[in-house]
């Protein structure tokens, strides 16, 4: 809810109503979104598929997740600039993945 918004009362009734149980029960059953509440543990359609859940639950209760580093730019360039080596015949793609795995592997373990 924004300070600057013009109906504070309406922007209030509509938080109340998005993160009630039923609208976040909607958003995950009808359109797959994630749900912010903690009554979702206890939901039929949670249970079932809860060996998936339980880990985003958890990650969720936390205001930092873990950073998945061969996301960063840095591993990705690695690995893009040995592809193209391999691509076009600079290197075997052996030796290619041998060297990507390697100087990514230094670069998370200096970071």
């Amino acid at each position: 809810m924004a300070k600057n918004s013009k109906n504070k009362e309406l922007a209030w009734e509509w938080m109340k109503f998005a993160t009630s149980e039923f609208t976040q029960k909607f958003i995950y059953e009808e359109q797959g979104l994630m749900p912010s509440i903690k009554a979702a543990y206890d939901w039929e359609s949670v249970k079932k598929v809860d060996h998936l859940m339980n880990p985003i639950f958890k990650a969720m209760s936390t205001p930092y997740t873990p950073r998945y580093p061969w996301g960063s730019s840095q591993p990705r360039f690695i690995l893009q600039s040995e592809i193209e080596a391999a691509l076009t015949g600079q290197r075997s793609t052996e030796d290619a993945l041998k060297r990507a795995q390697a100087e990514s592997t230094d670069w998370v373990k200096n970071r």
